[in-house]
């Protein structure tokens, strides 16, 4: 017998990682790429390097949603170290998230509709406490927090050069009823900034 399982699991990655031959080879990097999010040994390049490689493997197909959800922890893990969360103004704080820190929620829930889909739910059982851990954490708490500081001094909810909901219909509806041109508004707390 070959024993090709205990050759596999004793060779590094980076003599698998083009390698096509065998369904457990995927299995061995997909275990890597987790353990490495888990214990930050690998950045965040090299993950998603190593994915890239993969996508064009024969066995692809077979772990694709767990693939994207390893990729969407990185990535998400590593926005989450990289943020600035401090919130020197109300106007600084809704520029800053509208313009970078809304990705780290996009990454979020990215990850959870993959990890919810991927092939090997068991496999992310670890990862995914981790995630919750980092989401809720160090960037929803933390954010949260910058950002109570400056709404208990606020008067109004009102943040200069912002349109409040109050506004939408004077500046987003009105000039079309005027015209007389139908438009239809759909209004869902489904719908996120993106």
């Amino acid at each position: 017998q070959l024993n090709i399982e205990s050759i596999i699991i004793k060779t590094d990655i980076d003599q698998l990682i083009e390698c096509d031959a065998f369904s457990i080879i995927d299995k061995k990097i997909i275990i890597s790429i987790r353990d490495g999010i888990i214990n930050n040994t690998l950045n965040n390049v090299t993950i998603q390097n190593w994915i890239d490689i993969r996508k064009v493997k024969y066995f692809y197909k077979e772990y694709e949603q767990i693939y994207w959800a390893l990729s969407y922890a990185s990535l998400l893990l590593d926005e989450i170290r990289k943020a600035d969360l401090a919130v020197p103004s109300p106007e600084a704080g809704f520029q800053k998230y509208s313009n970078q820190l809304f990705n780290i929620d996009r990454l979020y829930r990215k990850y959870i509709v993959k990890s919810n889909q991927a092939e090997h739910l068991d496999l992310l059982k670890e990862l995914t406490v981790q995630i919750e851990k980092a989401y809720g954490n160090s960037f929803l708490l933390k954010l949260g927090d910058n950002w109570q500081k400056y709404i208990d001094k606020m008067k109004s909810w009102k943040i200069n050069k912002v349109n409040s909901q109050r506004e939408f219909y004077t500046h987003w509806i009105a000039p079309y009823a005027k015209s007389e041109k139908r438009i239809f508004v759909i209004i869902s707390d489904a719908f996120r900034f993106e």
